[in-house]
């Protein structure tokens, strides 16, 4: 479990992968600090482009040791990012 950690617009984050290795579950949810009270959320999960605004945040080059998250340039809603990583046991 990341914790909540700051990501600006198109930033990229590497986060640990303590599992050491890809066989894993990935759980990503935000946060947005622009209205009155911040909200979590999955707005735009994995990142969208909508008449040339680039939103939303997705995870990428997962390793045995990390991720890396990026929020996209003209995001709006992604102040924060949380990701949580299970190791999915072998049968």
């Amino acid at each position: 479990d990341s914790q909540w950690t700051n990501i600006s617009q198109d930033q990229k984050v590497i986060f640990p992968n303590p599992t050491n290795t890809t066989n894993v579950f990935v759980y990503m949810i935000g946060r947005t600090n622009q209205s009155a009270s911040p909200y979590i959320h999955q707005i735009d999960y994995g990142g969208e482009i909508n008449f040339g605004y680039q939103t939303g945040l997705y995870w990428y080059d997962l390793t045995d040791t990390s991720i890396t998250v990026h929020r996209r340039l003209s995001d709006t809603n992604w102040d924060q990012v949380r990701i949580m990583i299970w190791k999915i046991p072998e049968p």
